[in-house]
């Protein structure tokens, strides 16, 4: 096992790592970023300059990170990403808007994501087709309630646009509790009680669970998000 000084290697063979990523964390530097600010990608190189970052979870995004350990890795995995074989697992804390959640009910999101702007903070979505628009798609399964208009939901994907998840939850009006871009900061009624009142607190999301072949070698891994949901909420969780 590899020792990389303040990451969760949670699984590793000779092709890849697997990383648990902790909230509160970049995944690489942003655009424009000192190179060696802190990310979870500056503290690989420190170890060696031919691992690759091979998906990014956002700042507040916690879960699996993976990584190759040489090129030819690298290369294969982007073919499985862009072939939509490699699919993925998301746990969300989620405020459903029009009340139009039910337990276990799936929901079946698709629609067009793109940006204005090549370094805009939103993407956004379309419902029909339009230009340089990639079509994606999400299953939503609500899990839980916790309060009234807050529920713990699952989201399946098979693609890896940036924010796809966050986008698909705003457009089927579950948006990601606490997310400024895509919901609103208006202070609800569960705040104090459920320890959601912390000006930087973030949003709720969980990459946990993922699976594809790679070199006819089945990968499947799966992280626990109860315990981390029960740290963001605090005490008065009760799943």
């Amino acid at each position: 096992m590899i020792d990389i000084q303040d990451l969760n290697i949670i699984n590793e063979d000779e092709h890849i790592l697997f990383i648990d990523k902790p909230r509160a964390l970049h995944s690489a530097a942003n655009p424009g970023a000192n190179p060696s600010s802190d990310c979870i990608e500056s503290r690989l190189q420190e170890r060696s300059p031919h691992f690759y970052l091979l998906n990014r979870l956002d700042f507040y995004t916690s879960g699996i990170i993976l990584v190759a350990k040489r090129a030819q890795v690298k290369d294969a995995v982007r073919e499985l990403y862009q072939t939509g074989k490699i699919h993925k697992s998301y746990v969300a804390l989620v405020e459903d808007i029009e009340a139009g959640l039910r337990l276990n009910q799936k929901i079946y999101s698709s629609g067009y994501l793109y940006s204005r702007y090549r370094r805009s903070k939103k993407v956004l979505f379309s419902a029909t087709p339009i230009p340089r628009a990639i079509r994606t798609s999400c299953i939503i399964t609500p899990i839980s309630e916790l309060a009234k208009g807050l529920y713990v939901v699952r989201a399946d994907t098979n693609q890896g646009h940036r924010h796809i998840v966050r986008c698909h939850l705003a457009a089927q009006n579950c948006p990601l509790c606490k997310d400024k871009i895509y919901s609103s900061t208006t202070e609800k009624p569960w705040s104090g009680t459920l320890n959601l009142h912390q000006e930087d607190q973030g949003f709720f999301l969980r990459a946990y669970k993922i699976s594809f072949t790679l070199f006819g070698k089945n990968y499947h891994v799966k992280l626990d998000w109860e315990s981390a949901l029960r740290d963001y909420v605090g005490p008065n969780l009760d799943t």
